[in-house]
C-alpha cells in the first residue's frame, strides 16, 4: 500500500489490462525501432517483412492454427516485434505453431528478447523448437545469460545434444554459474565425460573460477577419481574440496597438459561474452583467480579504471 485508492470492479480490471498492454507494446516498439536504426536501408526491411506477412496471411490453416493456440490472446502486445522479424520467422512458421502450442504462457514475457536476439538464435532455432519442453521453463535464465551459453552452440553446436538434459540443473544457476561458463567452455571435451557427477556439486565451486579455467588440468591428474562409482561424487562433497581444487589448479605441472601453451593466460575481463557474467560476479564475491589475474577482480577493476 503506497496511500493510492484501489480500483474496484470491471473498471479498474480493464485500467490494469489497459495499463499491462500498453507496457508491453512499449517493449515490442523499442524491438522495432532497434531493429529499422541497425538497417542500411529501413524501407527494404519493411518491404521484406510487408511480403512475408502477405504470404504467410494467404495460408488459411497457418492463420488458423495461431487463432487458435493456447493462449494466442498474449501475442497482441507484441504484434509489432513480431511484424518487424516476419522475413526471418516465415519459413519457421509451421514449426514453431507445433512447438509453442502449451508453453506460450512461459515465453511470452520474454517474447520481445527473444524476437531482439533473433539473429543469434536462429542458426539454432530448429534444436530449440524440437526440444521446447525442456527450454520453455528456463526461456527468462537463458536469455539472461545468452552470450556466454551460445559459446556451447559453435563446432557444428555438437554439444548442444549432450548438454540438454543438464538444462533444468542448471538454469536456475546461472546467475551464480554464470562467469564460469566462458572458461569452462575451451576444456567441453575433458569435462562432458564427467558431468553426470560434477553437475550435482558444481554450486559449490561458485568462488573458485580458477577451477573452471584449469578444468583440462585438474581432469588430467584426477579425472580417474571421477570414473571410481560413488566416491566420485563424494570427493567432490566434501566440505574443503573447492578451496582443495583451487591450490591444485594453480600449482600443478602444466606442461604434459597444454605443451607449449602452458604459460598462456587468459585475462578475460575484456572479453565482450563474458561483460555481464564479470559484472555479475563483481556484485557477488571478490573473487581470486591466481593463475587468471594474479589479484583480486576488485583490485584489477580499480586500477584499470584508474588508468584508462
Amino acid at each position: 500500500q503506497i496511500g493510492l485508492q484501489s480500483r474496484e470492479g470491471w473498471l479498474g480490471e480493464f485500467a490494469r489490462l489497459a495499463e499491462t498492454f500498453a507496457a508491453k507494446e512499449e517493449k515490442s516498439a523499442r524491438v522495432v525501432f532497434s531493429l529499422l536504426a541497425k538497417q542500411r536501408d529501413p524501407w527494404e526491411l519493411i518491404w521484406e517483412d510487408t511480403a512475408s506477412l502477405l504470404r504467410l496471411g494467404s495460408n488459411p490453416g497457418l492463420v488458423a492454427g495461431y487463432a487458435t493456440l493456447q493462449h494466442a490472446d498474449l501475442l497482441a502486445p507484441h504484434a509489432a516485434a513480431i511484424a518487424a522479424r516476419a522475413a526471418k520467422l516465415e519459413r519457421y512458421a509451421p514449426g514453431i505453431l507445433v512447438a509453442v502450442d502449451g508453453y506460450l504462457d512461459a515465453i511470452e514475457p520474454h517474447l520481445d528478447q527473444i524476437l531482439e536476439r533473433l539473429d543469434e538464435i536462429e542458426p539454432h532455432l530448429p534444436f530449440v523448437l524440437k526440444n521446447l519442453e525442456t527450454f520453455a521453463p528456463h526461456c527468462g535464465a537463458l536469455l539472461k545469460h545468452i552470450d556466454a551459453l551460445l559459446l556451447y552452440a559453435d563446432d557444428g553446436g555438437k554439444y548442444l545434444e549432450p548438454l540438454l538434459p543438464y538444462i533444468p540443473r542448471f538454469a536456475p544457476l546461472l546467475d551464480s554459474l554464470g562467469p564460469h561458463l566462458a572458461l569452462l567452455r575451451p576444456h567441453m571435451r575433458q569435462v562432458l565425460p564427467h558431468l553426470p557427477v560434477i553437475a550435482p556439486c558444481a554450486h559449490r565451486y561458485v568462488a573458485q573460477l580458477v577451477v573452471s579455467a584449469n578444468a583440462d588440468i585438474l581432469l588430467h591428474y584426477f579425472g580417474w577419481v571421477l570414473r571410481i562409482p560413488w566416491f566420485g561424487g563424494f570427493a567432490l562433497r566434501l566440505p574443503f574440496m573447492p578451496r582443495l581444487a583451487a591450490f591444485f589448479a594453480r600449482r600443478l605441472p602444466r606442461r604434459p597438459v597444454r605443451g607449449r601453451t602452458c604459460y598462456y593466460r587468459c585475462d578475460w575481463e575484456g572479453c565482450d561474452v563474458t561483460a555481464y557474467t564479470s559484472e555479475l560476479l563483481y556484485g557477488n564475491t571478490d573473487a581470486r583467480c591466481s593463475d587468471l589475474w594474479q589479484e583480486s577482480y576488485r583490485r584489477k577493476r580499480t586500477r584499470i579504471r584508474s588508468t584508462a
